[in-house]
Formats: structure tokens, sequence, C-alpha cells
């Protein structure tokens, strides 16, 4: 019997959208207050990034498909950190629908600093109905935003 422990095979990483591939666009300008320790963009400061391009995103493309009062719910957040991000250059955030379900919305984003892809995140929403206050399926206006905001052009 081995004393050794073999590491498990790290799961393949997706490859990386360019920034290209998305319709959507935000560019931000990084603050001095961004930084850490080793002057690197902090974790915090990212993810703020990715809730400032989601909310335009949704704002002006999947809240005006919607009924008045309806409501979009963030149920996960899964962010990859891929490369360091430093204080100087512009930052732009691509968004972009991955998928529609009945009830759920699957975004991917990505942030690209000097032409390179430092950060790539998916996020679910849930679309909640304003009468029921329940999961509700999303309207057909909502699924034909897939057509034109989609990774599958």
């Amino acid at each position: 019997m081995s004393d050794s422990i073999s590491p498990s095979p790290r799961p393949a990483r997706a490859s990386l959208p360019a920034l290209s591939d998305f319709q959507h666009v935000r560019e931000d300008r990084l603050r001095l207050t961004d930084l850490d320790f080793q002057q690197h963009v902090n974790n915090a400061a990212q993810t703020a990034l990715l809730a400032n391009a989601r909310f335009d995103f949704l704002g002006e493309v999947v809240r005006p498909a919607l009924p008045p009062g309806d409501k979009l719910v963030i149920a996960s957040l899964e962010v990859s950190f891929v490369r360091e991000m430093l204080y100087g250059d512009a930052v732009f955030t691509g968004t972009r629908i991955l998928s529609i379900g009945r009830t759920s919305l699957r975004l991917e984003q990505a942030i690209y600093q000097a032409g390179q892809c430092a950060l790539r995140a998916v996020s679910v929403f849930v679309h909640v109905s304003a009468a029921d206050k329940a999961a509700a399926p999303w309207p057909a206006a909502v699924r034909a935003l897939s057509q034109a905001h989609s990774s599958h052009q």
C-alpha cells in the first residue's frame, strides 16, 4: 500500500471568450482604493465591476421585456480569476446570455485589461413574478433575447 496521495486531475478550464464575442461591453476606470497590498486589483473590486456591468445589461436588455414589478434574483455567481489586474489601464466587461431555462437565465461575463481576459464569471438569475412572488416562466420577449445577446450566434 502506498503512502503517497495522487492529486485529482484538474478540470479543464473553459476556453476564454474574446472581448469581441460580447455585444454588450462596459468600460470602467480603476481607482487606487481598488488595490490590495500587492498593488493588484482586489477581488471585491473585481466582483463590483461584474455587478455594475450586470446591472447595466439587465436594465438595458432584459428588464424592458419583463412585466412591470417582476424581479430578477441572482441565484449563483461563479468567478474564475484568470490573471492579475493592475491599476492604470481601463477595463472592459463583456456580458452576454449563455442560456435561458424555464425560469432561469445564465449570464457569462468576462473582464479584459490591456487586451487580455483577466476574469470570467457565470451567474444565474431567476425570474420572479410580482403577482405570485415566486419563480415564473420567462415571457416570450425575454426568450427572444437569447438570439440577439447569446453566445450561440
